[in-house]
């Protein structure tokens, strides 16, 4: 083999950029391996990864659609950001880039991928969000419920007995027992979508009336008893047609990273 063809196979030497990651004071460093097994330990690394794997899937499909973001549109972000920041001038903008340690470049680059990824979504599922809505408006009610959940049936059934025989207050009885993130509320869940609460609470509360109590209803964690407080119409507007298109692309997102085969050759190199 002649010298320039092994020069040609051979990879480049390290920088000293990729080989070390952190320096401490002028003798000690980690490197860049370390910081990534440290990361990769503390379950901090593979979200990271599959952060960057659905970037480029939507960057693909943004290709493959044709889509673009506008020196316009692109301003337009960049003028919501930094007002939603308080960078009200260009030094302040300039100083919040470099704590971060970014470039304007940087910058322009994440305003773009997340201005991609809402062309993406909406080119996507905006018109069967709307089909949806038409096809299945009891989905989209919007409401406010309190719930109980336990970890027995036979717990359920007794609080059931205890509201219905002893009129025992709903919200009292929820502070007392439920396993629920809502307990220290009462039970209260605020202004909800029927579609965005669990299955078998979706299923039991459509079409129920307001004020009654509903269950027990099996869930994974346990058991629940369930009132509809207050129901409103569903309404097509943008937050509640914006909530189908991100649950369509949600899924979509999964489809595709499950068909493209994924493979993370990092992490068998940090085990």
């Amino acid at each position: 083999m002649t010298t320039t063809a092994m020069s040609a196979a051979r990879p480049p030497a390290p920088s000293p950029l990729i080989e070390t990651a952190i320096q401490l004071g002028s003798d000690n460093s980690v490197s860049l391996l370390q910081f990534l097994g440290a990361a990769h330990r503390r379950g901090r690394l593979l979200p990271l990864l599959r952060e960057a794997v659905v970037e480029e899937l939507i960057r693909q499909q943004a290709d493959l659609l044709g889509l673009s973001v506008s020196d316009a549109r692109l301003q337009q972000a960049a003028d919501v950001f930094r007002r939603r920041r308080g960078l009200v001038t260009a030094a302040k903008t300039h100083e919040w880039l470099a704590s971060q340690r970014l470039t304007v470049a940087d910058w322009q680059q994440l305003l773009e991928e997340e201005m991609l990824e809402d062309q993406v979504r909406e080119h996507l599922f905006a018109r069967l969000a709307r089909e949806e809505f038409a096809a299945h408006p009891e989905f989209y009610e919007r409401c406010t419920l309190r719930m109980v959940v336990v970890a027995r049936e036979d717990l359920a059934q007794e609080l059931l007995l205890q509201i219905i025989e002893e009129d025992r207050d709903f919200a009292t009885l929820a502070e007392e027992h439920s396993l629920h993130a809502s307990r220290s509320r009462g039970g209260l869940v605020e202004s909800i979508l029927v579609t965005e609460l669990p299955g078998e609470i979706r299923d039991a509360v459509c079409g129920e009336e307001v004020g009654r109590v509903i269950g027990p209803v099996s869930l994974s964690e346990g058991f629940c008893l369930v009132r509809v407080e207050t129901r409103a119409a569903a309404v097509a507007d943008r937050a509640t047609l914006e909530a189908i298109e991100l649950r369509m692309f949600e899924e979509w997102i999964q489809e595709q990273v499950s068909a493209a085969g994924v493979t993370f050759p990092l992490l068998d190199v940090l085990t």
